[in-house]
């Protein structure tokens, strides 16, 4: 009996279960253990929070926010619960690993927004043969705000003054790069797949 194919059949249930395990990480966060990702930890060999630094906020509405848009994306995404669920880690490293390599600036990161636009991007990419305009669109959309925020063109003093913190553009451009890596390779891997 194929497990991961019996847990596939719900969409739905991926929301609650990863929202819980979302919550119980950012309770350690909070009471045990700072689980964001911290360079010099990193250096000395704490690789796991390049993974935990993206499921980890800096507080209450920052934390909740993010879940309420993670909440609605995995809600639109049609698509097997094991293979968003492997798309969500997988962005999470691939965040995490581009924001420790390409932004030195950064030396505590925490919030899973970078992960977020990246899976936006996956899941718009997944409902591109139903809806070609609005897939396109929201395509526009996405990295128009990213190439805003990166010339500083787009306003964050408001979300910077609720969360506590500086919004890190960075990671959501990796998010988008790692989201277009992962689509890459699904290509191929399921174009090659189907001959």
């Amino acid at each position: 009996m194929n497990y991961l194919a019996l847990y596939s059949v719900k969409f739905g249930r991926s929301i609650p279960l990863l929202l819980l395990a979302l919550s119980i990480l950012q309770l350690v966060h909070i009471n045990v253990l700072d689980l964001a990702l911290i360079r010099s930890a990193v250096d000395r060999g704490e690789w796991w929070r390049l993974v935990s630094g993206q499921w980890v906020h800096s507080n209450a509405y920052h934390f909740f926010s993010n879940c309420l848009v993670l909440a609605c994306l995995i809600y639109l995404d049609r698509r097997a619960v094991t293979r968003k669920m492997v798309e969500f880690i997988s962005l999470s490293g691939l965040c995490g690993a581009a924001v420790y390599l390409f932004c030195p600036a950064l030396d505590y990161y925490l919030g899973l927004s970078g992960v977020l636009h990246g899976y936006l991007l996956l899941v718009l990419l997944s409902i591109r043969q139903e809806k070609p305009l609005f897939v396109y669109v929201g395509i526009v959309v996405v990295l128009t705000k990213i190439a805003l925020e990166q010339f500083d063109l787009y306003p964050r003093a408001a979300t910077e003054e609720l969360i506590g913190l500086r919004v890190a553009i960075e990671a959501h451009l990796a998010g988008v790069i790692a989201a277009g890596i992962i689509f890459s390779l699904e290509y191929v891997y399921f174009s090659y797949k189907r001959r």
